[in-house]
């Protein structure tokens, strides 16, 4: 059985290699690798110092991807969007949001009105049925990251 702080060790490793030659292979692989990372974030179970990683991670390879004719940037912000919303636990929601925080400081938040990926998260919001606690959780830790990451006290006009 895998111990929680090899869990942590191995998405560190994965996160900083794939970053790493991310960067190195060039923008084509680079859309591969914040895909790769996107999923292996959407499915949870990652201590905080991964995502922290991973953050790290896209800062550097989004900037890479946007070179691209037909980036796979949004791609990317829709897997971790829908990882905010659907994962059972707490810590990998945090995490994917961190991940779109961290995005959102690269491509900006006029992209992501652009993209329908801020309008997503504020309909999370606004989602009032009885089963969208999670839902709502992720929407608002999204919110909080892209706030925090951008450095801008929260506030409600700040989003859409």
């Amino acid at each position: 059985r895998t111990s929680e702080r090899q869990l942590e060790l191995n998405g560190l490793v994965d996160a900083y290699l794939m970053g790493a030659i991310g960067v190195k292979l060039g923008p084509g692989q680079a859309a591969t690798v914040c895909m790769r990372l996107a999923r292996r974030m959407s499915k949870g179970a990652a201590a905080p110092s991964v995502h922290e990683a991973c953050g790290v991670v896209f800062r550097e390879l989004v900037p890479l991807v946007q070179t691209m004719e037909a980036p796979n940037t949004p791609t990317v912000l829709d897997v971790l969007v829908m990882g905010c919303f659907t994962l059972d636990t707490e810590d990998g929601r945090i995490g994917c949001s961190a991940c779109v925080g961290a995005i959102a400081v690269v491509l900006g938040v006029a992209t992501l009105k652009k993209t329908g990926v801020l309008q997503t998260i504020m309909d999370a919001v606004s989602d009032s049925s009885k089963d969208a606690a999670k839902k709502r959780h992720g929407a608002l830790a999204c919110i909080g990251n892209i706030a925090a990451s951008l450095q801008k006290l929260f506030e409600p006009y700040f989003m859409p």
